[in-house]
């Protein structure tokens, strides 16, 4: 028997079920699934927004409301998933649920041919596809980017970093110091000054080589893909595996958290 999270069985449950089961909603959204009247709504509203559980964001032109705690997120997800049929199949899971991102890449393979499937929950694709992706997901992140990566140059993914911190995505960057490269410390002087969460990596375990991406708690890639102008021109072969498995997406953002946590990591 599972544990039922916090705020479960009331108005403040019924909201939060319905932004996590679609990801995002827009207002009208909430109100139409969740059955609340709009003074009760708007009373649960105020008071999540204030507690820093959700926010608004911008999506596709809408305003929509999103889960920003990550710890509610994930255990409402669990819950929910315990209520709906689960079906597990040669590895595969399959709910009731629809994920943003998800739904998405299989989109992606079929209309532009790539060769992958989701049916395992993991697929890999090598240099264009793979700089593809890695910089659509951000483009389309709507609550958090965690990444360690040895060091980001000035490209699309560079650029896309900032521009998702601007627009009020919460971007984490462990990266190597760029003391040494002035044109490196001035994209890394950028991303602070968009509240990108920058740390230099120091510790007793060395310096990062490591090339991990997680966003929005759904999609996690490890690739041996640098964020540099050869790597995105396809200079140099790349290959990446990308996972929508949420024990391991789990496990990636817990690894950057406890790098980031590490003596030695220091906040740029």
């Amino acid at each position: 028997m599972y544990e039922k999270p916090r705020h479960w069985n009331t108005w403040k449950g019924k909201v939060l079920r319905t932004i996590i089961l679609d990801n995002t909603c827009t207002l009208n959204d909430i109100q139409n699934k969740s059955g609340l009247t709009q003074m009760q709504l708007k009373e649960v509203m105020d008071d999540l927004q204030y507690s820093n559980i959700i926010r608004m964001t911008i999506v596709n032109g809408k305003y929509e409301w999103q889960v920003t705690d990550d710890d509610l997120f994930r255990a409402y997800l669990s819950a929910m998933e315990n209520q709906v049929d689960v079906v597990q199949k040669s590895g595969k899971m399959a709910t009731e649920q629809t994920r943003y991102h998800t739904e998405w890449i299989r989109s992606w393979f079929d209309q532009d041919d790539v060769d992958g499937s989701l049916d395992n929950l993991h697929f890999l694709l090598e240099d264009k596809p793979l700089e593809f992706i890695t910089k659509r997901l951000m483009e389309r992140s709507q609550s958090r980017i965690f990444i360690v990566h040895p060091f980001v140059d000035k490209t699309g993914i560079g650029t896309t970093l900032k521009d998702a911190a601007m627009r009020g995505v919460e971007v984490l960057l462990i990266s190597g110091d760029p003391h040494d490269n002035a044109e490196r410390q001035k994209l890394y002087n950028a991303l602070k000054d968009a509240k990108v969460k920058l740390y230099y990596s120091c510790t007793d375990s060395g310096a990062v080589n490591s090339k991990l991406v997680a966003v929005d708690n759904e999609i996690a890639i490890v690739s041996s893909m640098n964020f540099t102008k050869g790597a995105e021109a396809a200079i140099t072969w790349e290959t990446g595996i990308v996972t929508a498995d949420r024990k391991v997406v789990d496990s990636a953002i817990k690894a950057i958290c406890n790098l980031r946590d590490q003596d030695g990591m220091t906040p740029a």
